[in-house]
């Protein structure tokens, strides 16, 4: 879908930054008609993205297996809107973090906790 940054900001509310990368954001935001539901917007700048052959592929394989990947353990992917400076990744909120972070801070599990991280 290519629409106005206007427009996705008509169809959720933005309100917290959460995550910052090389390529852009992830922001906290909720659909303006239900805002009980959270979601993560992952903010892509075209211009790293499209820098490169090679992006663009990593970035249309990420899609396409976040589009074919129905798991209760992996993020589900909503949709994805562009505007003239953004990719906008609509995702779940998923909101105890990801296993990196977990490992970044945690380093270490027992043997019960990666036996049920795996299960």
């Amino acid at each position: 879908k290519r629409i106005s940054r206007e427009d996705v900001r008509l169809l959720y509310s933005f309100e917290r930054l959460i995550g910052v990368g090389s390529f852009g954001e992830v922001r906290l935001a909720y659909k303006t008609n239900n805002p009980q539901k959270k979601f993560a917007i992952k903010s892509l700048l075209r211009e790293r993205v499209e820098m490169s052959k090679t992006n663009l592929i990593d970035l249309e394989h990420e899609l396409n297996i976040l589009i074919s990947v129905d798991h209760p353990y992996i993020c589900k992917f909503y949709e994805v809107f562009l505007d003239h400076k953004y990719v906008h990744l609509v995702m779940e909120f998923c909101e105890n973090g990801d296993l990196y972070e977990k490992l970044k801070t945690q380093e270490r599990f027992t043997e019960s906790e990666a036996k049920r991280i795996i299960k």
